[in-house]
């Protein structure tokens, strides 16, 4: 059967790449199949068992690791995405064998490999039946220190006689002021050192770094002048040891300089056992590599022998932590570590709630992919900032939290119970916003309320989402005091937001009367005379629509997800609508009235015709609609009733308009489950927009009195969560869509799984509660939080809130103490604000 998304997929393939592909052509693909960590050092995981990722000091830290792929549409295709062959951290086997001897990297074509979770470490199995092997790597992470284990099986026909584990580190470490130092072998500590200082290094190091070592002088006068130059000095200290004695080799690569004398120690491994496990250091002005050696002692274990080797990485800030830290490692060692981890997953864990199944909705699916959905969240929250990343997984170069995805990681946590959780990543974010604009050679290249990210520039969508997070968050407060407070707290943020969504419009704008200075957006003064509180030109928008010019009234041009959009699509503006809708409820709960309140009203009505009339032609939306529905469809005030009802009688009018919305949602429902339904059955597409579409359609039709089919939709989710999440792991991640053109014809769609992805899955948790239970899932404009102060029932800083009327002021002696409070946490509610009576 042709499907009805194959004629539009097929006919453009080109196209095609530059939107699905468009991260894996900038960036470069990600090789990564599983994930582990507790929010401090965090690991990303090839389906092979290489470390392809290991950040510190949170999942939004440096890479400690050098791995980077190929940044081109056929990445995927190449050995490691194109990565070189000495890029992660991986483990490789050297064997004595009945005819010889025998060099192989576990990642090698050779072994078969599989992978999978064990309590709170990710395993990869490695298989040679020729040899008679299996060998088991399982590694976590527990307060900053990875532990990894490399369980050896020898059957009793194996012809290897004895065996060494070979460990290889293709370090890289940037500091404070990205000045790559190198590594060192400490053959005292029996630890490799690598390390990146925050300040230059000293001309003792420099001197140190140019001399060729033997292991002997090294050990009596390198290592311990090096460690002198480098004690108490703040950076990036990464210390990696065995659990017992280690050889060690460290090397170069040969784009390091000539005068660097020691070979590869990638290179001389493969060559040589006993040069590699000649211990021998140095310190080097680039980045170096290390080999290390660990025997494997077997044991007789009934049908096979079987012998387990350890090894620890530690990161701190200063050499002393770090290698206080591998120490107490070693101390506790793999077992105990082991159940550090385990413990703190479930500490973290403990509450929450995941979709429960509902008459065989959704049975024997939820229990797993739920775990796997829990584990991606432990591993990726910053325990210290509160932060969600977007993903461990992130293309490379992406670690950073970006706001308009975790606002769905935020909901399924939400949903969940984890209410906590939330409330302190919306702090970080506040915290993180920027507050002015950056202007760079004359041009205006960040801008406040955009909120940190990869790139600089104005993302509509993400600003818009977000402001959505902080009212949304709301609905999940315990009482009225706790959901005023949340909104209370995040105000800031989210009135900053909605000045830029209302000021950023089209460069040919009605409203647009002002020349901006040099370097700033041509929106700029309305955005500006918006945060001061003037009036905003409804007329004009008015008379634009009157005259069917909808495009005069389109939101800038902006930067959708980071990728550059000549005009805003569907997807920004009714993004950019509810952020202002979201904003404006907020202004009512806590009493705020001022101007600029009206100015977000009147571009929110705007923005609600234009999504109607310019993408809606009665039977068929056009632009991306994924998030149309969901988390609020179009709402169209009656100043712009004329756009679609005939009739002049307002109260025919109002009929019109609403029997017109009700066909339009039910045509977009219609038209994105054809979408998903082609999508997944064709497995090119299982990004979070297909889970969002599906729970957008079930919510909305549960709110008319009706349902979505639900057997389909309940196939289509199932098939998302499972047949198309990471294989082994049963994560969902994001997947890529790449067309195969012979001869200018298409022949066949290559689903591209790529990792696991906290908001993908994120969404799929969210849309199992949507079918579950629609009513969790209120739209935003449902819910609403009256203006009242309550004596005695709000905590004492929200007392003198704006949120609370002056009769409530009266009766209520509030304390110094309770005054510095509030000046502390809503100080800049009281600046221009009027309050209601």
């Amino acid at each position: 059967m042709i499907l009805r998304l194959l004629p539009a997929l097929f006919l453009v393939p080109g196209l095609a790449f530059a939107q699905v592909d468009r991260l894996e052509a900038t960036e470069g693909a990600t090789h990564m199949s599983a994930i582990v960590g507790d929010g401090g050092l965090s690991v990303g995981i090839a389906p092979t068992g290489e470390l392809t990722q290991l950040l510190w000091p949170s999942p939004l830290g440096a890479p400690l690791l050098r791995y980077q792929t190929t940044a081109s549409a056929d990445a995927r295709t190449l050995p490691r995405f194109g990565a070189a062959e000495t890029d992660g951290l991986f483990v490789g086997l050297w064997l004595a064998t009945d005819g010889g001897a025998e060099f192989s990297w576990l990642r090698d074509d050779a072994w078969t490999h599989g992978q999978s979770y064990a309590g709170a470490t990710a395993t990869t199995t490695s298989t040679r039946e020729d040899l008679g092997l299996r060998v088991v790597q399982s590694v976590g992470a527990s307060g900053d220190v990875l532990f990894h284990r490399t369980v050896v099986e020898r059957e009793d026909s194996s012809p290897v006689t004895a065996a060494w584990v070979v460990v290889y580190a293709d370090t890289h470490v940037s500091g404070e002021a990205g000045q790559d130092w190198g590594s060192w072998w400490d053959a005292g500590g029996n630890r490799v050192i690598s390390a990146s200082l925050a300040e230059a290094p000293s001309s003792a190091l420099v001197e140190l770094a140019g001399l060729d070592w033997t292991a002997q002088g090294w050990e009596e006068t390198g290592a311990p002048q090096v460690e002198a130059e480098t004690a108490g000095l703040q950076g990036t200290f990464v210390t990696l040891g065995g659990a017992g004695e280690t050889a060690v080799h460290i090397g170069a690569f040969d784009d390091c300089g000539s005068e660097v004398g020691n070979l590869s120690a990638f290179d001389t491994v493969q060559t040589d056992l006993d040069a590699a496990s000649t211990s021998r250091g140095f310190a080097s002005l680039c980045d170096t590599d290390v080999a290390l050696s660990l025997p494997v002692e077997f044991k007789d274990d009934g049908p096979v022998d079987r012998g387990a080797v350890d090894y620890f990485v530690s990161a701190a800030a200063e050499l002393v932590t770090s290698v206080g830290a591998l120490e107490g490692a070693r101390a506790k060692g793999y077992e105990t570590l082991l159940a550090d981890a385990n413990l703190a997953a479930d500490a973290h864990l403990a509450g929450l709630t995941l979709p429960a199944e509902a008459g065989g909705l959704f049975a024997s699916l939820t229990e797993d992919f739920g775990a796997q959905w829990a584990r991606s969240v432990v591993t990726v929250t910053d325990e210290e900032t509160g932060s969600f990343a977007a993903s461990l997984a992130s293309q490379p170069r992406f670690h950073v939290d970006r706001p308009w995805e975790s606002a769905w990681t935020e909901l399924a946590l939400e949903l969940a119970g984890d209410y906590d959780a939330v409330s302190a990543h919306q702090r970080w974010l506040v915290e993180q916003q920027l507050t002015a604009p950056v202007v760079d050679d004359g041009v205006v290249t960040a801008f406040p309320g955009a909120w940190i990210t990869d790139r600089s520039d104005l993302d509509i969508a993400q600003v818009g989402l977000t402001a959505w997070s902080f009212w949304r968050h709301g609905q999940f407060g315990a009482n009225d005091p706790t959901t005023r407070g949340a909104l209370a707290s995040t105000w800031t943020a989210l009135s900053t937001a909605a000045d830029l969504l209302a000021g950023c419009v089209a460069d040919d704008h009605p409203a647009l009367t002002v020349e901006p200075q040099a370097g700033f957006p041509v929106w700029w003064p309305l955005y500006e005379s918006i945060a001061n509180g003037e009036a905003y030109d409804v007329s004009a928008g008015v008379g634009a629509g009157a005259s069917g010019d909808w495009e005069a009234l389109r939101p800038c041009a902006s930067f959708e997800g980071g990728s550059e959009s000549s005009q805003a699509t569907l997807m920004s503006t009714n993004l950019a609508r509810l952020g202002l809708v979201s904003a404006i409820a907020a202004a009512h709960a806590l009493c705020i009235d001022e101007p600029r309140v009206a100015a977000w009203q009147a571009r929110a009505d705007e923005l609600a015709a234009l999504i109607l009339a310019a993408d809606y032609d009665g039977t068929t939306w056009t632009g991306d609609a994924a998030l149309l529905a969901w988390p609020s469809p179009p709402t169209v005030a009656s100043g712009w009733w004329f756009a679609f009802a005939a009739s002049p009688d307002p109260a025919e009018q109002a009929a019109e308009v609403d029997a017109y919305i009700t066909q339009a949602m039910n045509d977009w429902v219609d038209q994105e489950h054809a979408r998903v339904t082609d999508a997944i059955t064709l497995q090119t597409d299982g990004r979070g927009d297909e889970a969002i579409a599906l729970m957008s359609g079930a919510r909305w039709r549960s709110a008319q009195g009706g349902r979505l089919v639900q057997s389909e939709a309940r196939a289509l989710l199932r098939r998302l969560v499972t047949d198309l999440t990471t294989p082994g792991t049963h994560h969902l991640g994001a997947v890529f869509v790449g067309v195969d053109d012979q001869d200018g014809t298409a022949k066949s769609a290559d689903q591209r799984v790529g990792q696991p992805h906290v908001p993908t899955a994120s969404a799929a948790v969210s849309a199992m509660y949507a079918f579950i239970a629609p009513d969790r899932l209120a739209l935003a404009e449902d819910f609403a939080l009256e203006p009242l102060c309550v004596d005695g029932e709000e905590p004492d800083e929200l007392r003198q809130a704006p949120g609370c009327t002056d009769e409530c002021q009266n009766s209520i002696a509030a304390s110094p103490q309770d005054a510095s409070l509030l000046a502390l946490l809503l100080g800049v509610l009281t600046l221009g604000v009027r309050r209601r009576r």
